[in-house]
């Protein structure tokens, strides 16, 4: 087929004359009204085709002009004082989207500060006495178990500085304590144990055995809190007796 022909075709198909002409092409008895058309576009050249380079400059120069028309809008709209209807903020695209990330940091920002206020936190005198009853309460109920939580620090027998300790009656060893840097201690004689100033405060401690049960046994050492600091600090304690356990719990001043 010549190319005017082609060309012609090209014409016809993006012509209004396209819908009506496109239906009879496969149709062998109304080709000569398609002919009759053709030959009256055939003197009908369609310009020469732009090169690839020529296309690439002018997409260019669109996408730059484009980019400069929104820049000196945004301008315009900063002096002004106004924002753009094109450039909408993100309550206004997806409101529950930021309902929702709001709602999450609310809760992690709540959480984050909780437990860090739990983990700082420094016990009172009173919320010693009141751990350490709740703890005789433990043991009296299911000792090992109540042993296992004090070493774990669980059933909140590990809330900020506060924590039970016990000590076997007959050796003196230190069965259970939470405190993570103490750990060490656990099987040894309590009563050999020093502070950092020199003083056997273990045997204070398990003088409470030599007294009724729930009578309690004040006795002032120096002794690290749990966390990253292992530094001494003044440390009162409160114990008890509990069978043939000394059960105590402690205050940092």
């Amino acid at each position: 087929m010549p190319s005017r022909l082609h060309e012609a075709l090209d014409w016809l198909y993006h012509a209004e004359q396209a819908r009506e002409v496109a239906g009879q092409l496969t149709d062998p008895g109304k080709k000569s009204r398609l002919r009759r058309l053709l030959t009256s576009l055939i003197g009908w050249r369609a310009p020469p085709p732009r090169d690839r380079w020529e296309e690439t400059s002018m997409a260019r120069y669109r996408a730059k002009r484009n980019r400069q028309t929104a820049f000196a809008a945004m301008l315009l709209a900063r002096r002004s004082g106004h924002e753009p209807r094109w450039r909408r903020r993100l309550s206004d695209n997806k409101p529950w989207r930021n309902r929702m990330i709001g709602k999450f940091m609310i809760v992690t920002t709540v959480s984050a500060l909780t437990l860090s206020a739990t983990a700082f936190a420094q016990g009172t005198a009173d919320e010693a006495k009141a751990m350490l009853m709740k703890a005789v309460a433990a043991v009296k109920a299911d000792k090992s178990k109540a042993l296992d939580e004090f070493n774990k620090g669980e059933s909140g027998f590990l809330v900020g500085d506060l924590y039970p300790f016990c000590f076997n009656i007959s050796d003196g060893k230190l069965v259970a304590i939470a405190n993570p840097n103490a750990k060490n201690l656990i099987g040894t004689d309590g009563r050999t144990v020093k502070d950092s100033t020199g003083k056997l405060f273990g045997v204070e401690q398990l003088a409470a055995a030599q007294k009724p049960e729930e009578e309690i046994t004040v006795t002032d050492y120096m002794f690290p809190k749990p966390g990253a600091d292992k530094t001494p600090v003044t440390k009162e304690s409160f114990t008890t007796k509990v069978g043939d356990l000394v059960c105590g719990v402690g205050y940092y001043k």
